[in-house]
């Protein structure tokens, strides 16, 4: 027993060591590894200074804010997608109603003015009736017959009838929508206009359509379609179950609906997440829930502060990658030595780029709206979104928005903002040094009369103001003395 004891020991010791040994060489390549990675890191800072920072300072976190604006944007349009759709349903039913009206009203008016003419014979021969004879009736009644049926075509002449279609054209709630404050199922009724900044209610067979399927007009033609076949149906099921007519119509109005096709529009969402990170604001979409202000109030804001902090390390890179190449070359050194010189060449690179911006965006919809913007009004947009002002008269619709277009008009958009950023850098700078500040700065004076001030007694604070002009005139003596003897050592 004792020598089993002592074999069984051994082994477990065995054991023991053996696992010890492959923890220690695992931890060592391990560190090894560790130690090749971060000499690769160390070696691409060394050779590639300029793509390592242009990835890590960049791209790296671009990407990250975009994936945020992806996130954000599908969460905010999942939250006013529902109050959109009532808004599109209820601003539908009020045109459909007021339809109605305009029929029910040109009926009546073909009836009356076609039966004007059978009435006034009627009254007339009524009271000669007893002096005609039988063949002066016949030719009376044939003469009615020609009175009405010219009445009929009279009416049908003067008083239109307007299709349903050219009706809704004409109401202009088919009309593309630039801009709303708030597009609510009690607004529609006074606004009564169609958005799609939160659902995609593109043709049901197509899923949505491709991105050339999707624009706003095709949204609208097709959810007025879904919702006049809701209506008629509505109103067929109500008839057969016995309400009378004007119950029938308005509990189909009420009930109809036209956009139960539509999916969250995620690529709107993320457009309107950038817009309110770069504080650029068009104004064209807007949350008209409490629940999607607070998701801006908070990881909004969150966003901005981000983005902030990207603009600044984007600017850096690029001021510094240009100063670079600039110093490398005698002749272009001007551009960066010279304060005047580096402020117009950041102010020409930012005109040129808005001009670059422009010309993307005539592409832009162009290519997804089939509609030519002109070069004043991409100039503007460019202008108006570099600028972060966002008047939103000239916008990118979020209909026309997909997931692929925010990965490359989100670079667009920092680049831009980073070199506004550099121009204003090199303004100020060039500002401060035609007009530099005191030596004898605003927070020194501040911090001399605190000092001055404090364990005085209250009649002794008055002469802090002697005290520190004696300070004052002290230090600059000693400041003019410091610069006499600089100067003597250079000469």
């Amino acid at each position: 027993q004792q020598q089993q004891q002592q074999q069984q020991k051994f082994e477990e010791d065995n054991i023991t060591v053996e696992t010890e040994v492959e923890a220690a060489s695992s931890q060592q390549l391990y560190h090894e590894h560790e130690d090749q990675s971060g000499d690769r890191i160390q070696s691409i800072k060394q050779d590639w200074p300029r793509l390592y920072c242009l990835i890590a300072r960049v791209v790296i976190p671009l990407l990250f804010l975009i994936c945020m604006a992806l996130l954000f944007g599908h969460i905010i349009a999942w939250i006013e997608a529902d109050g959109e759709r009532e808004a599109n349903d209820a601003s539908l039913a009020f045109t459909y109603k007021s339809y109605l009206k305009r029929v029910t009203m040109t009926d009546a008016m073909t009836l009356s003015l076609s039966g004007v003419s059978a009435y006034c014979y009627d009254q007339y021969f009524g009271m000669s009736n007893s002096s005609t004879t039988n063949n002066d009736n016949e030719i009376d009644l044939s003469l009615r017959e020609h009175l009405v049926e010219c009445g009929t075509r009279l009416a049908n002449e003067n008083i239109p009838v307007v299709g349903l279609d050219d009706f809704f054209y004409d109401s202009g709630v088919l009309e593309e929508a630039i801009k709303f404050s708030a597009h609510t199922r009690a607004s529609a009724a006074n606004v009564p206009k169609l958005t799609f900044f939160w659902n995609s209610c593109g043709d049901p067979g197509s899923e949505g359509g491709d991105a050339f399927e999707r624009n706003w007009y095709k949204y609208a033609y097709n959810i007025k379609d879904e919702w006049v076949t809701s209506y008629q149906t509505l109103y067929d099921q109500n008839i057969d179950n016995g309400m009378d007519e004007e119950g029938a119509i308005e509990q189909a109005l009420n009930e109809a609906r036209g956009t139960d096709e539509c999916g969250i529009n995620t690529a709107g969402g993320a457009l309107f997440w950038f817009t309110l990170i770069t504080t650029i604001g068009y104004g064209t979409a807007v949350p008209s829930t409490l629940s999607g202000r607070y998701l801006c109030y908070s990881f909004g804001f969150i966003c901005i502060l981000m983005f902030t902090v990207l603009i600044s390390a984007a600017g850096d890179v690029l001021m510094e990658i240009f100063d670079d190449y600039a110093l490398r070359r005698r002749r272009l050194s001007f551009f960066v030595k010279n304060k005047v010189g580096a402020t117009l060449t950041w102010l020409v690179i930012f005109v040129g780029y808005m001009f670059l911006l422009a010309g993307v965006i005539q592409g832009y919809n162009d290519d997804r709206r089939g509609e030519k913007t002109p070069i004043e009004d991409a100039i503007w947009f460019s202008y108006i979104t570099l600028t972060t002002v966002g008047f939103g008269d000239v916008t990118i619709s979020n209909d026309t928005m997909t997931i692929w277009d925010i990965f490359y008009l989100s670079p667009l958009m920092l680049l831009g903002f980073s070199v506004l950023r550099n121009f204003l850098l090199k303004l100020s700078e060039l500002v401060m040094h035609y007009f530099p500040e005191d030596e004898y700065t605003l927070k020194q004076r501040l911090q001399d009369l605190r000092e001055c001030q404090e364990g005085l007694e209250i009649s002794e604070v008055e002469d802090c103001g002697s005290k520190r002009d004696e300070s004052v005139t002290s230090r600059d003596d000693s400041n003019l003395s410091t610069k006499e003897v600089k100067g003597h050592d250079i000469a």
